[in-house]
């Protein structure tokens, strides 16, 4: 009896020790992470079509990890092609961060940060706080961050060509956090 308290100690010990030390899927402070593996349909679950321009769906010939990213193709100058995540409950007054793997091919994508008051309806930050993306023949890591305004409780973030640009982009891995203060 003794030997299997042990034994069980001993695997209990083990596993907290490789968590603590190795961290788990889901760092600290991660409120939203898509991969883009989950889900049937061409959007990811819950994502909404911002811009409906080109080409945008899951694909699975390219990735950062895992099997599946986020294509999207835009080769009208006139048009933007986009989606927008779910929304995420936020604190107003702290600073939040997103990251996304990007592969850009032509003249770039854009990640950004949106923040919305309770009813979801009023964006309360300046337009269009983004990161721009450029081509440099492989996947890169954009970051984007801000401080929540006045009155946020929620935020989101899209994935972008604009319409003065074409190309085509993929996005994989975006992981949204809140940032240690």
């Amino acid at each position: 009896m003794k030997r299997l308290w042990f034994v069980l100690v001993v695997v209990f010990l083990c596993g907290f020790l490789s968590a603590t030390a190795f961290g788990s899927e889901s760092a600290p402070g991660v409120l939203f992470k898509e991969s883009f593996e989950v889900g049937d349909e061409d959007l990811p679950p819950d994502w909404t079509v911002f811009a409906a321009g080109g080409d945008m769906r899951r694909v699975a010939d390219v990735a950062h990890d895992g099997k599946y990213a986020f294509l999207i193709n835009d080769n009208d100058r006139a048009m933007s092609a986009g989606i927008r995540s779910p929304y995420i409950s936020i604190s107003a007054g702290k600073e939040y961060q997103v990251s996304a793997w990007v592969m850009a091919e032509g003249e770039g994508s854009q990640l950004y940060l949106e923040f919305w008051d309770e009813t979801k309806t009023q964006r309360l930050s300046a337009p269009w706080v983004g990161i721009y993306a450029v081509p440099q023949g492989g996947w890169q890591l954009a970051v984007n961050k801000d401080v929540a305004p006045e009155n946020a409780k929620y935020l989101s973030v899209i994935i972008y060509i604009g319409k003065s640009a074409v190309g085509t982009s993929y996005f994989d891995d975006i992981e949204v956090v809140a940032v240690a203060q």
